[in-house]
């Protein structure tokens, strides 16, 4: 399946110059910005993009019994609780961006650390990762192609945040200010060391899409691999942001009817509500 005319291409975004990096919107979160081209087409397949990967299983496993944790591979997905997902993006809206807060820090460094534990953990199993450049074309024109990407080469592109992000826009935003040494011992973003980890254990392992429904589907699973501090900002990362673009009053019908123009939740760090969290 091919995305509709109507959508950018990738590549359009990458090719801004390096030395003056330009956003695709104001406030734009690099991650959903990649996933908005996938989402037109992803939304006439079902909410899982594939079907579960095996080995991503076994490696999630083998991270999980580091960790004493015991993973639940057979969540089922099930329809969006729209009510529910339109609460959350007004609780997302309504949060303010308070990276200084101490809950706020302890969260999100629990989910840096956490997330650096998975990302090495991923990297000695064999996965090989390649960034995005300015210029090339996309290569993945729907979620399928990232999940046999995956599937048969052991291998992901991902978008790196200086592609999409402009000066000024997240300041203090821990994803954005910390650097952690990747695989070969080199400085890497949080943010897109937490892509990384987020596609292959969210997406990848189960085949989830990036519709809605492979959305909620990919922050349930990928959860489950994290403590509860990290899972306070790995909400208002993931669920908290996707529901914003999905179900807020203001954008939902726009960004549905225009993914390749899609207006995107403002980058904040901050904590949403308790019953956000809730799986049920």
């Amino acid at each position: 399946m091919r995305l509709s005319d109507k959508i950018k291409n990738i590549s359009e975004c990458l090719k801004s110059k390096s030395n003056s990096p330009q956003p695709m919107h104001k406030n734009s979160n690099s991650l959903i910005l990649m996933k908005s081209f996938l989402n037109k087409a992803d939304s006439k397949t079902p909410s899982t993009g594939s079907t579960p990967n095996a080995n991503v299983r076994q490696v999630a496993d083998s991270y999980a019994a580091t960790k004493g944790i015991k993973l639940n591979h057979n969540i089922p997905v099930e329809p969006i609780n729209t009510e529910r997902a339109t609460k959350i993006a007004h609780a997302y809206e309504a949060m303010p961006h308070t990276p200084n807060d101490p809950h706020v820090k302890k969260a999100y460094s629990a989910l840096i650390n956490e997330t650096k534990d998975q990302f090495h953990h991923i990297m000695k199993n064999g996965l090989k990762i390649s960034k995005m450049t300015p210029g090339m074309p996309n290569p993945y024109p729907t979620s399928k192609h990232m999940m046999d990407d995956i599937q048969n080469n052991n291998h992901l592109w991902y978008f790196p945040t200086e592609a999409g992000y402009g000066s000024g826009e997240t300041k203090g935003h821990p994803l954005e200010t910390q650097s952690v040494p990747d695989h070969e011992g080199k400085p890497m973003l949080a943010n897109d060391m937490f892509r990384v980890v987020h596609d292959y254990f969210g997406h990848a392992k189960e085949g989830n899409g990036f519709g809605p429904k492979g959305e909620e589907a990919a922050w349930k699973h990928h959860s489950q691999m994290f403590s509860p501090d990290a899972q306070r900002a790995l909400t208002s990362e993931t669920r908290g942001q996707n529901s914003w673009v999905n179900f807020h009053p203001s954008v939902a019908e726009h960004n549905k009817t225009n993914p390749g123009q899609t207006k995107f939740a403002a980058q904040k760090a901050g904590l949403l509500p308790d019953w956000a969290m809730d799986q049920k």
